[in-house]
Parts: C-alpha cells; structure tokens; sequence
C-alpha cells in the first residue's frame, strides 16, 4: 500500500492535520479534519436556516446545520476513497466524528485503509482500547 500516496491524495481533496494512529501493520488510520470553505459553510447555514425557521439554537444545529456539513464532509471523501480502492486495489472506510459549535468550520474524520477485507467497528473497538 502506497501510504504517502494516499495521504497526499487526501490532502489534495481538503484534508488537514493528519495524525496516523498504529494500528495493524497492513493498514493505514488515520485522523483528519475536512475543512469547510466558504460555500459549503454559506450552504448549510441557508439550509438550516430553510428548514428551521427559530433562532439558533441546539436543534438548529444538531438538526440541520451539522447533518448538512456531515453528508458534504462524507460524500466528498467517500468518493476519493471509493476512486483509491478501484485505482489502488485497497479498501478504504471512513468514520465522521461529532461536530461541536466551537470548531464548525471543520469536521473530525477517521479514515482506514488496507489492502485487506475489515471490519471498520472491530478497528475502531480496538483502537479506542
């Protein structure tokens, strides 16, 4: 597995602050934030904005703001690993972490991958140990 390679891919598509966890010696995890820009920001907050006609407030948040910037932050990285796994031969899986309103204009990833078949739960238990 070409590790620089795929870090450098990752980083091209908006990825910052990697930090490689150890884990198993065929696999790759890592730690990174997908950082907003400025539209995709402007587009959540219209949408929440849509469909949440109160103030800002939890729910506004939790409901309509992060959902909108958790399925741009997936969709966005999914596709990159879904085009590594079909160029590179390998398996690859995210995990989105929790978005807090201190830090929105950024979202928490975990990404795995392997050359091999895995189960993205079993890693996440046993690295979490």
């Amino acid at each position: 597995m070409k590790k620089d390679m795929i870090l450098s891919v990752l980083e091209a598509e908006g990825l910052s602050e990697f930090d490689e966890i150890e884990y198993k010696k065929d696999f790759l995890v890592v730690d990174s934030y997908y950082v907003f820009d400025k539209a995709e920001i402007e587009a959540a907050i219209s949408f929440a904005n849509d469909n949440y006609k109160a103030e800002k407030d939890d729910t506004w948040y939790e409901e309509y703001y992060f959902p909108y910037l958790y399925d741009i932050a997936g969709d966005n990285i999914q596709e990159v690993l879904e085009e590594l796994s079909e160029d590179e031969g390998v398996n690859a899986q995210l995990t989105i972490c929790e978005m807090d309103i201190r830090s929105s204009d950024r979202c928490e990833l975990l990404i795995v991958v392997s050359n091999n078949d895995f189960d993205m739960d079993k890693v996440l238990e046993d690295i979490e140990k």
